[in-house]
């Protein structure tokens, strides 16, 4: 049978090595591959995002610089493809209020009774161990000091929807001060 501790080592050394239970190379090979293939599927990822962004930006100067200019050019303002496509102009507004304009451009729609299309939002930070104080009201919260932070805005699709209105019932509207411009965009419709 041979000497107990040469067996007692031996048999050590046996479950060790089944315990450790290491892959392979080829399963070390395999598994890198598959990482390798992720890599180059989040390459091209990202190669097709900033593609369809470049995409997305030549199809805007297509319907809404190219198109219109050209059809206005020549005093056309719908006409047909030959498989039947409806090919018209329409109006595009856009707003967007910069923070030099936030002050004046509020205090503008507060005059105007216009103030409700403003949000907003009143936002106070608390510790883990603050749980309950989080439950309080804002003015309590003034009351301790608490500091609430606290932001007004306008949305911008509301901002866009509120200017596009205002302009369509020919209603008083500063175009500056709410940084609005008004296009025209290129629709295709299919048939």
């Amino acid at each position: 049978m041979g000497d107990p501790l040469d067996n007692l080592i031996a048999e050590i050394e046996g479950d060790s090595e089944s315990s450790l239970d290491l892959p392979e190379n080829d399963g070390i090979s395999s598994i890198a591959k598959i990482a390798e293939q992720i890599l180059a599927k989040q390459q091209e990822v990202e190669n097709l995002t900033e593609n369809l962004k470049k995409v997305k930006a030549k199809l805007l100067k297509l319907t809404d610089e190219e198109l219109p200019s050209a059809m206005q050019e020549l005093n056309v303002s719908s006409f047909s493809l030959g498989d039947g496509s409806q090919v018209t102009l329409k109006a595009t507004y856009g707003a967007r209020i910069s923070e030099d304009n936030r002050d004046d451009a509020f205090e503008w729609l507060r005059v105007r009774n216009e103030a409700d299309i403003i949000k907003n939002t009143v936002t106070v930070r608390f510790n883990r161990e603050q749980d309950n104080e989080a439950q309080a009201l804002v003015d309590d919260l003034v009351q301790r000091q608490m500091s609430p932070e606290q932001r007004s805005e306008v949305h911008p699709q509301t901002l866009r929807s509120w200017a596009k209105t205002r302009i369509e019932e020919g209603k008083e509207l500063d175009m500056t001060l709410f940084g609005v411009w008004v296009g025209q965009r290129a629709e295709i419709k299919r048939t």
